[in-house]
Parts: C-alpha cells; structure tokens; sequence
C-alpha cells in the first residue's frame, strides 16, 4: 500500500482509505469487480501524482457494497467530508453503480460512473441482464438506482459502449429514473469503458473538466483520450471480433506491443466460433499472450488441428511458466502432443489387435480418443490372426454427420481405400501390420454446437473396443 494512503474505515464488507492532497476538492472512488482488498484505494495512484484528495471505497467481495456499511463509513469521514464543497463520486461497473447510488448520502454534485448497472437483482430489468445476480443479496440492499439517490443539483454522466448490449440497458434504465444523467460514449470499449482513463494524465483530464462549467465537452474529450489510447484497437478487435474476421484480423495486426491481454479472451471466443481453428492459428504470435484456461485449450486445440504442434508446444511452455497453477490442464494437453513428436503414444491391447494412436488424437479417454486434427493415424499391429487376410471394421462417430464427412485410406503392401458405412469403416488387410489414415472434412467443437462446455476441436471418435473382426 502507499503511503500517501490512510485505512480509515474497515467491517466486514469494505476497506475505506484516504488521502488529503492539495486540491480543493474531494474524490470518492469505488472500486470494480475482482480487486482485491489491502493494497489501498482503486484508481489510487494517478490521483495521489495529480495530487487530488480522495477517499478509496474497497469492498472485500463482489458485494456491490452494502448501504449499511457505507453509512456506517460516513460517521467516521464527517469531519472529512464536511471540509470540501464539490465532491465527486467516480466508479466502474460495480463501483459506477455505487457511485451513482451513494451521490446525494456523500454530498457529492459530480457522478463520473463508468458501465453502471441499474441493479443487479435478478428480476430487475425484466430479468435481461443476469451477468452479475450470483452477487444479489436482499440483505445488503441491492435496490435499483432511483432519482433519490442524488442530488438535486447532481451532474450524473454516464460512461458505456453503446455496442455493449447490456451496458446500454442499463444506461437506459439509469436514464429513466435520473433523466438529467448525460451519456458518453465510447464505442468499442465494451465493459472496460474506464481504461480510456487509465493515465495519470487522462485522469486528470477526465476530473478537471468535469468538475469545471465546460464539463459539456467530456464527450468531446473522452474521444481524443479514446483516440490516442495504447489499448484501441485491440478493444476494437473485441468489439468486431463476432461479426467480421478481416477487420478483426487487421486491428490485430495493427496493435502495438505489448497488447493488453483483457480482451483477448473474447477476441478468441469469438474468433474461433465464426472463423475456426485456421483463423486463430494465423493470428497465433498476436494471441498468445492469452493464458487463462479457457484460452489455453482453444489455442492449442487450434495449433494441433492445424497439424502446427511445434508451436502448440512453444505456446504452451510459455504458460507453463507464466501460469503454473494450471500446470494439471496443461500437462493433459501436452501428453499426446509428446506422443506424436517422439512416435511414443501409448499403445491400445484389444483382443489380439494392438492399436496405436499415431498422429492427430487428443488425450486418451476411457471409451478411446477424438481426432484432433482433420487427418487422423492409426497403427495396426494384427499379430496372431488365424488367416493371411484381415477383415477389419472400425466404428465411429461424429459429432455432427451432417456436416463433417470422412475418407479413409489404408496401406498394407500398397494403398487401398477403405469403405466407409454407416459410421463404420471397413478394411482388408493382407499383412500383419497396417496404417489407417482417416480424414474428417471438418472439426468442431462441441461448445459451439451447445452440445457442452467442451472447446477443443474434434474430428473422428474412435473406441477402443469396438474394433472387431468381421
């Protein structure tokens, strides 16, 4: 925590912290979802080097704080408040709808509020916005924003991406209630309007001019701050990113390093959803700086299902090192990879078949595997067969027939196509040995059909048991 900032206030919900600077007014900052507590007031820093006074609301948990404890803060910070005429409330997401809902309980006359919600009671709004109603709590007063929660005099603006489908609702509902409340926009930004502001300089900015009779132009202002913005277009990226894949690969491109890794995760949702797994794999340098779980498996599923292993395997050590707590979904991941690399993958004893997973499977499953990549291998060791000639039959699945179609080749002394019917393919093999090269027209993933949380891409379903003789 820095020094300039004094713990003042603390129960069980929040943390208040303060620092007197030398400006002759007050800023009450409330905090968004997923700070942690004990390191000092959200938005702290570029307001102790503008040299701004302030005081830091933390709430401990996702609890959109509590009215009874924030009353109880006021008791402590009177004397505090009572010394500055123009306070300003400033927050984002969780901490916009605090600082729109506590505006007129701490005297403030300026609302900066940065993707408010209106409420987070999960039947508010016609029950449309459910992102945060896991925090709902009867008991902590959750009501939604009313014209009695400022003050007559109050300026309220109101700071969301009008692409943001929810954050406009909310916007909408906000603006019903206290219509006086004027709306910036920030298009592109999605749900991290605020980090237009993330400067020290911006801040300022931003705070000046709102506090000052031409606070008409923070619109104005807020689209020159957007404009030269570090992280623009890779939030533009985010915003295009489930609607046109060229424009969407040419922000990429285009942003400057280091890219915030904050978006990234939608980017790569998205990306993958109407672009598939070549789409991500192009635009692998740009990406990899993605390493939360969900990223990590579409990433390497995509770098596998383009047959690039080298690079799913570079990309992955780099988590490894950077994310060590997911080293157990990372290792899973890795395992056939290695298999393939080193033609080690592990070997399946059925009857007196031995069946060898060589190239494009992922991880072993109880039942056998998926195929990873549009071109699967199989080794067939049909050692002990009473006859010269093997009839075999392989029974598959897939997860959308309809759309993804299969081909399959063998080789014994020569090439051979195998038949394929009826989600079984069939082979004769005159040696003891054989290769199976099966390939799928397409991979999907089951998360995109809604068949379950899985994200990998899947091509061909092989069992293990129900290779049989025929």
């Amino acid at each position: 925590m820095l020094a300039e900032q004094k713990l003042v206030f603390e129960d069980s919900n929040i943390e208040v912290y303060l620092s007197e600077g030398n400006s002759n007014f007050l800023i009450i900052t409330f905090n968004e979802l997923g700070m942690k507590p004990g390191i000092g007031a959200w938005g702290g820093i570029p307001l102790i080097k503008n040299g701004f006074s302030f005081i830091g609301f933390v709430s401990k948990t996702p609890n959109w704080f509590p009215v009874s404890s924030i009353e109880n803060a006021k008791i402590k910070l009177k004397e505090t408040l009572g010394k500055y005429k123009e306070i300003l409330t400033y927050g984002h997401s969780q901490g916009g709808y605090a600082s729109i809902k506590y505006a007129s309980l701490l005297n403030a006359k300026t609302v900066l509020a940065f993707c408010p919600q209106f409420s987070i009671n999960p039947n508010s709004m016609q029950g449309e916005d459910q992102r945060f109603s896991q925090y709902y709590r009867e008991d902590n007063d959750h009501s939604e924003i009313s014209a009695a929660d400022i003050l007559p005099e109050t300026e309220v603006f109101l700071f969301y991406d009008p692409l943001d489908r929810l954050d406009k609702l909310n916007a909408h509902y906000i603006k019903k209630e206290i219509s006086t409340a004027k709306s910036i926009k920030a298009f592109g930004t999605g749900h991290q309007t605020v980090r237009v502001i993330a400067s020290t300089e911006a801040v300022k900015k931003i705070i000046n001019l709102a506090l000052s009779p031409e606070n008409h132009h923070i619109q104005k202002l807020f689209k020159s701050l957007q404009k030269s913005w570090h992280d623009r277009k890779i939030f533009l990226a985010r915003s295009f990113s489930n609607q046109s894949i060229r424009k969407t690969q040419a922000l990429i491109e285009s942003q400057p390093h280091p890219i915030n890794t904050e978006p990234l995760p939608d980017i790569i949702r998205n990306l993958w959803t109407i672009g598939g797994y070549r789409c991500l794999s192009k635009n692998i340098e740009k990406l990899s700086t993605a390493r939360d779980p969900h990223s990590i498996h579409i990433l390497s599923a995509a770098l596998i299902a383009d047959s690039k292993q080298a690079e799913a395997l570079t990309y992955l050590t780099q988590c490894l090192i950077h994310e060590p707590h997911y080293r157990e979904d990372i290792a899973k991941i890795i395992e056939p990879i290695l298999g393939e690399a080193f033609n080690i993958s592990p070997t399946q004893e059925i009857d007196d078949k031995k069946i060898i997973y060589a190239e494009g499977w992922h991880a072993p499953e109880e039942w056998g595997r998926w195929g990873s990549s549009q071109k699967s291998r199989l080794y067939l060791n049909l050692k002990n067969t009473a006859s010269s000639t093997v009839n075999l039959k392989i029974p598959f699945e897939l997860l959308d027939p309809t759309r993804q179609k299969i081909t399959a080749r063998y080789y014994t002394n020569t090439w051979h196509e195998a038949r394929v019917e009826e989600s079984m393919i069939k082979l004769i093999c005159t040696s003891e040995k054989a290769i199976l090269d099966i390939e799928v027209s397409e991979l999907i993933s089951p998360l995109s059909i809604g068949a379950n949380n899985d994200s990998r891409m899947l091509g061909i379903k092989i069992f293990n048991n129900g290779i049989k003789y025929y």
